[in-house]
């Protein structure tokens, strides 16, 4: 008997946001894009004002999601998905 399982392939996505976040944004955000179900982690730089995510391809809308959740938590993308 063969076993067959499909693997995702993992992508990277790197943010920058503006400066003139709230102090807490970072958490806020981290939280929101946590709840993804393609994203597997999430990191933050508050001096760099950077979101690095790491998700599961395929993942169709994960921009969209990404976008509506920043935007949620308190602020709008400046940077986009970094290859």
């Amino acid at each position: 008997m063969n076993d067959t399982y499909a693997t995702a392939d993992v992508g990277m996505i790197r943010l920058a946001v503006g400066a003139d976040c709230a102090p807490d944004y970072f958490q806020r955000a981290t939280d929101q894009i946590r709840q993804i179900p393609a994203v597997t982690r999430v990191r933050t730089s508050q001096p760099d004002r950077e979101l690095e995510i790491l998700f599961r391809q395929p993942a169709p809308g994960l921009l969209r999601e990404i976008h509506l959740a920043l935007k949620s938590a308190g602020a709008e993308l400046l940077a986009s998905k970094s290859w």
